[in-house]
């Protein structure tokens, strides 16, 4: 809903603008909270971290198709290095990037990660053949077996 709420390019930068900022206010209070003993009903802050960017992963991909190669670009660079998100989702964000820079050794270093994290992601596993990463050997046998699956037949 908010992707056709923005349409013009400078509302997709004040917006982005505003994100970074809440970010940024959830990275300090992050920072500023005690460190504590361990607990089962708690999810620690990596965890935290990775399950926000998870998320908030599309909107990330908006962002980056929006932003990227635009004025406002940099924007990007500071989502990609952002200390309130984590996991493997921001790492994917960071391949993105690397690959529409034109930096395809990266995206593919960034996308195996990804992919030694979650093997079985049909994004992460998709991007990775896109751009011609190595997949792990669980990746290809998801990826033989997807392929093998004959195609669902449409209601008619």
């Amino acid at each position: 809903m908010l992707a056709r709420t923005l349409r013009a390019p400078d509302a997709w930068t004040t917006f982005a603008d505003c994100y970074l900022d809440a970010l940024d206010q959830i990275a300090r209070t992050e920072t500023a909270r005690p460190a504590s003993r361990p607990s089962y009903s708690y999810p620690d802050s990596d965890y935290r971290r990775s399950d926000r960017t998870r998320d908030l992963a599309e909107w990330h991909s908006l962002l980056l198709e929006r932003l990227a190669g635009s004025e406002a670009e940099d924007r990007l660079d500071r989502l990609a290095g952002h200390p309130a998100l984590g996991g493997p989702e921001l790492t994917f964000l960071q391949a993105r990037l690397a690959q529409l820079r034109g930096d395809t050794d990266a995206a593919r270093t960034l996308a195996e990660a990804c992919l030694r994290r979650l093997p079985g992601h049909d994004g992460f596993a998709d991007f990775a053949v896109q751009i011609g990463a190595e997949l792990p050997a669980s990746t290809r046998d998801k990826l033989t077996e997807r392929a093998r699956r004959p195609a669902a037949i449409a209601p008619g």
